[in-house]
Formats: structure tokens, sequence, C-alpha cells
């Protein structure tokens, strides 16, 4: 069986992860891009781990589907995943990805995934804090159009 084209539409859903998964409640509302060396993500994932896992939130990866089928239609591995409270959440609060180029990570920001106002602020504190120890900090969220680099 031969898989077919990873055209636009199935990109955009995989991408749910990248863009974030919008729902018609919740949008994103912040988005930062990390200029990082792909030998230093696993760092980036730990201080990650570690952080979200202080307000009870977990990460899930892209399924290896979907990462498999990137790979064979743009010949790279790509790093995409999420955090939020359980897998069966529609809108996770955190999203970062490499989709759009190698060394980019992009990360997306729903605040209102976490509902309890207090978490959600300190929540918010140290994802800031953590970009700027990459150089990076949180803009307005725009929606792009993906291009590959």
């Amino acid at each position: 069986m031969t898989l077919p084209r990873l055209g636009a539409a199935a990109l955009a859903a995989f991408l749910a992860l990248a863009g974030c998964g919008v729902s018609e409640t919740y949008e994103p509302t912040y988005e930062a891009r990390v200029q990082i060396n792909p030998a230093r993500y696993p760092i980036f994932v730990a201080t990650l781990d570690a952080e979200m896992g202080r307000f009870a939130l977990t990460r899930y990866n892209a399924s290896m589907t979907l990462r498999e089928l990137y790979k064979e239609h743009h010949g790279r591995d790509v790093l995409a995943f999420a955090y939020q409270f359980k897998l069966e959440d529609k809108v996770p609060f955190l999203n970062v990805s490499d989709v759009q180029k190698v060394g980019v990570l992009r990360v997306i920001i729903v605040p209102e995934a976490l509902l309890e106002e207090n978490a959600r602020r300190q929540a918010m504190s140290r994802v800031e804090v953590i970009l700027a120890g990459y150089g990076a900090k949180l803009e307005p969220f725009k929606r792009t159009e993906l291009k590959r680099e």
C-alpha cells in the first residue's frame, strides 16, 4: 500500500500540535520562536517537562505515524509535542514544534487551557523564564502559512 502525498489538509491536521488545535472556545494567544541547536533539544524538552509537571501537565508527542509521514514527504525527522492534562483534552496549554525549520522551535500557548487563573499565571511565567534562557520571548500569536525553508 502506498501512502498518499502529505497534502496541505493532512499537514494542517498534523500541525494541530504546531499551529495549536484550535477549538471554538480557545485560541492561541502567545507564541515564540526559539533558535536552538537540535543537539540541545533534549535539554529544552527536559526543562519544559520539569516545569510543566509542576502544573500537572504531561507531554504528549505527535504520533509515530504522523512523524513517519512527515519524514517520508519532507525528508527529515520532526519534533512535535504538546503539554496538557490528559490526552483526551482538546486544547493543549503549550505546543512545541520544529515543523517549519530545523533549529527553530515554534512555541504556541493557549493560556485558557489552564482553567485555574493562578496556575495559568505561574505556568506562563515559568515558560517566559525558560524562553528567556534561550534568547526568546512570547509575542502575540500570529497565524502563518507554512513554508518549508
